[in-house]
């Protein structure tokens, strides 16, 4: 922005420019040093020192500066970014200069091709703008603040080697040693050793500081340092130490002798020895408390003009031409952020009137066009510009405020229209405004909270953060705040919201509140919790897959092998412990699967009596003798179409986690029931129990994975991650209603079946069942394929091997034999198992299918249920289970 004495100063500026006797001057490796680290550190391919005088900009040092400009080393003003960091006395941050209002009709726009700029004032002792430091890139880039801090920590380095030359022009025969430099120094500095007290300071650090030299040296440098911003300097200090950063920098406050404290840009860079250990430390300390009370100032005065304009229904538009930023309600867009949310057919002729009346330097403008909200409709507008421009006529800042033609909202009050809670408190946390959106987000009237304190409504593990913050927003230590928090509601639950707040001030901007708003982001954040369990999911599909294809190659060959070893013989216990192993690992890769819906179910119509009654002997068995299981079952109950063993499974899980909830014993109830709602009819399985509850915290987090209350050893926190897992992807949801002191209760909602009941075959499971048919094995697993085929050869089928689906097509193209079922694994290298099913099929549609796999996301349809003439195996897999599922498969009518 303008700076008011930068034409005052200009001759005098000037002067200082020449006195540096730089101009004109070869080049030195102290400045070439410094626009090569500037060019690698920000990645930039043009850096440059340059001096700047009244009709021309000379470089002092360029980095990939292209000819003819390298060779000259100076251009004229009207080719220069730099003159607007001179002028306004500071920093340019430019993305992209083509959409830059000032700069886009630069030459070196057009003839040298500069895009991207960023470049910090060269401020001498005395406070002349002498010149730049800077760095250009052809292509549009966004410049972060770290790259900005880089070039004024550059830049400082810069401009001790241009006093240096100074003192040496001004006729001093030698180069003053780097002592005299850092005594005579303006700018607080001072020498810290490894252990954080004071070596040496000079006198512009004591005058700071208000102590005398003798007082500091030996002492603690963080005696010196407020309280509150002592762990910051602590954590600094040891990133220093360990090497992990060679400079640092951050404001921070100061303790002054008198008492007070003052704010200061603090810059520390280490110095080391020849192995990288740390030597000393060099601070510098630069008075920054006038920009922040300034900073403060027009933060509260825009805060109260954009009340103001909010509350009249008007949008302001605060263009700064020479940063090309634009605050636009509570934060900053680009120009070009503003160019595309207007209406293609009017943003030519609007840009064209907005920048002829800049060139022409007209005061004042209005345009009507149309402007896009951010739900994407159409507003028409009506946008005013006042233009203010800098003693020379140069425009400076545009000033705009947008209003919508014939909008209603203009004329009317927005804050009892508005969805997010508007409020203000008092200085000791009571609420003093709330808008009726108070009542929507809490359950609460207005009238009632009024009055009470703010943190009665907060949740009580977000209380102290929350008390923090509101302290330092009534100390003035900051001047925002954004958090997400959670605020109880009427009904004892809680909602996720964001707080935005300011402080509150009088007129004489003493801190007598905090004023904002709550925006609830519930639903935000139930969102980000779904992706992570999602997220969760696929990890632990992908890892249950490749242990299952180990799996089922250790379970096949040990059946293989039970079936040669006679009972009695010693080595069958062993082997018998190996198969169990194996079976209690697919026990829990089956889990992993429920828990990420990539299970394929094998749906049968079922009455869920039938299930609870066919374990009710087991669930007994299940629980301790002083816990008493019921059951309560509807004897008109509807069917459901699920798979049984997985609701057998959901049953168990809850059953036990009851049990595990009443340690001192209780009573559990098992009860089924019909229900309708609105749009469909459910059947209901509902686990109440009557043991510890649970509080709001652990509600919330029942359902993650591995999440448990439970001492190690005693669970793995999957039992209710499976649940949830088998029913969503049965179709239906589940609930739970819990306090603490009075137990839980699980709510199964399974849609209603109403199609024809279809019996389930029952086959004799005395033998293990053969065939004489031929199977095409298709399987890149080695122990896998190699396993499953001695198996079905032992068992009379006849078997043709295949690594992956090309080569399948091979060998029914080659083989002579008729195939009557393919027996292949979903994925696989080259072509999958779904992809080989279809080019079967299309020759012979009638092919018999059995899938194979422990990741099995992709073989089911969308409704669920299997084709035709197909059915599926989870890996891993027991022989009886495969032998099983191929006659089933193979009997089919």
């Amino acid at each position: 922005m303008y700076h008011p004495s930068a034409q005052a100063d200009a001759p005098e500026r000037v002067a200082a420019v020449r006195r540096t006797a730089l101009l004109d001057t070869p080049p030195e490796e102290a400045f070439d040093r410094l626009t090569r680290m500037a060019a690698r550190l920000l990645g930039a391919p043009i850096a440059f020192v340059s001096l700047v005088t009244g009709d021309r900009q000379f470089f002092k040092s360029a980095t990939g500066l292209p000819e003819p400009w390298a060779s000259r080393r100076d251009t004229p003003l009207g080719y220069s970014f730099c003159r607007h960091v001179v002028e306004a006395r500071a920093a340019l941050v430019v993305e992209d200069a083509r959409r830059h209002a000032l700069l886009r009709v630069s030459p070196a726009v057009r003839e040298l091709g500069w895009v991207a700029y960023a470049g910090v004032p060269l401020v001498t002792r005395q406070g002349h703008v002498v010149g730049t430091l800077s760095v250009v890139d052809p292509m549009p880039r966004l410049w972060s603040e770290r790259d900005v801090a880089l070039l004024h920590d550059l830049a400082a380095s810069a401009v001790a080697e241009i006093e240096l030359r100074s003192l040496r022009a001004e006729g001093r025969r030698e180069v003053p040693p780097a002592t005299d430099v850092f005594d005579e120094a303006g700018i607080a500095m001072a020498i810290v050793s490894s252990d954080g007290r004071w070596v040496r300071v000079n006198g512009a650090l004591c005058e700071l500081l208000g102590v005398p030299a003798g007082a500091l040296i030996g002492r603690p440098a963080e005696e010196s340092t407020h309280p509150a911003d002592r762990t910051a300097d602590v954590e600094a200090l040891r990133l220093l130490r360990a090497g992990e950063c060679d400079t640092y920098t951050g404001e921070k406050r100061c303790i002054r002798r008198a008492g007070d404290h003052v704010w200061v840009l603090s810059t520390v860079t280490a110095v080391r020895d020849a192995d990288r250990r740390l030597r000393h430390l060099v601070v510098g300390y630069q008075d920054v408390s006038d920009r922040r009370q300034a900073d403060r100032e027009l933060r509260e005065s825009e805060e109260r003009y954009r009340l103001a304009a909010s509350a009249a229904g008007v949008v302001v538009r605060d263009w700064d031409l020479t940063s090309d930023r634009i605050l636009w309600g509570e934060g900053f867009v680009t120009a070009a952020w503003w160019y595309e949310r207007i209406h293609p057919e009017d943003r030519e002729r609007v840009v064209a009137r907005f920048q002829d009346a800049i060139v022409r330097g007209e005061r004042s403008g209005e345009e009507e066009y149309r402007f896009r909200r951010d739900d994407g409709s159409w507003a028409r507008i009506l946008d005013r510009v006042s233009i203010t421009t800098d003693p020379a006529g140069q425009p400076l800042r545009l000033l705009g405020t947008m209003t919508e033609v014939g909008s209603e909202a203009t004329y009317r009050s927005l804050v009892d229209n508005l969805c997010e809670v508007v409020f203000r408190t008092d200085a000791a946390g009571r609420w003093e405004l709330l808008n009726p959106a108070w009542e929507e987000l809490t359950g609460f009237a207005p009238a009632e909270s009024v009055g009470t304190p703010f943190l009665d409504y907060v949740h009580p593990d977000d209380r102290p953060g929350n008390a923090e913050e509101f302290q330092r927003l009534l100390a003035g230590e900051e001047m925002s705040s954004r958090s997400e928090v959670r605020y109880l509601t009427h009904e004892g639950g809680y909602r996720w919201v964001e707080v935005r707040a300011r402080p509150t001030l009088d007129d004489h901007n003493a801190a007598v509140g905090i004023s904002g708003t709550l925006t609830d982001i519930s639903e935000r954040r139930a969102a980000e919790e779904a992706h992570k369990m999602e997220a969760v999911g696929r990890l632990a599909g992908g890892i249950a897959h490749d242990f299952n294809n180990l799996l089922t190659g250790v379970l096949t060959y040990c059946d293989l092998v039970l079936q040669e070893v006679r009972e009695g013989d010693p080595i069958r216990p062993d082997l018998e412990q190996i198969r169990h192993a194996g079976q209690r690992a697919a026990g829990l890769t089956r889990q992993l699967l429920a828990f990420s819906r990539r299970q394929v179910l094998q749906p049968r119509v079922l009455s869920l009596n039938t299930t609870v009654t066919e374990l009710d002997g087991m669930l007994r068995r299940l629980v301790p003798p002083d816990v008493m299981l019921e059951t309560e079952l509807d004897p008109a109950l509807w069917y459901v179409l699920a798979d049984s063993g997985q609701i057998e499974q959901v049953l168990v899980n809850l059953v036990v986690n009851a049990r595990d909830a009443m340690p001192q014993g209780g009573r559990i109830t098992v009860s089924t029931a019909n229900r309708h709602d609105k749009a469909a009819a459910y059947v209901t399985l509902v686990v109440a129990d009557t043991g510890q509850g649970m509080d709001l915290e652990t509600q919330a987090r029942i359902f993650e994975p591995f999440f448990t209350t439970k001492e190690p050893g005693r669970g793995t926190g999957l039992g209710l991650s499976t649940v949830y897992g088998i029913v969503e992807q049965s179709g239906g949801h589940i609930a739970v209603e819990t306090a603490p002191g009075r137990g839980a209760r699980f709510t199964i909602h399974l849609p209603r079946y109403e199609g024809p009941s279809v019996p389930l075959n029952r086959s004799d499971r005395r033998t293990l069942p053969g065939g004489t048919e031929t199977l095409l094995l298709v399987e890149d697993e080695t122990a896998v394929r190699s396993s499953a085929r001695r198996l079905l050869e032992r068992y009379g089928y006849a078997v043709l091997e295949a690594r992956h689906g090309a080569d399948a097509l091979r060998i029914v193209d080659e083989d002579e034999r008729e195939v009557d079922l393919v027996l292949t694994d979903l994925a696989m290298p080259e072509m999958g198992g779904r992809e080989l099913v279809e080019h079967l099929r299309s020759r012979r549609p009638a092919i018999r299918v059995l899938y194979m796999s422990g990741y099995t996301e992709k073989a089911i349809t969308i409704d669920g249920l299997m084709p035709p003439r197909t059915g599926f195996v989870e890996k891993p897999f027991t022989a009886e289970q495969l032998l099983r599922r191929l006659r089933e498969l193979l009997d089919e009518d």
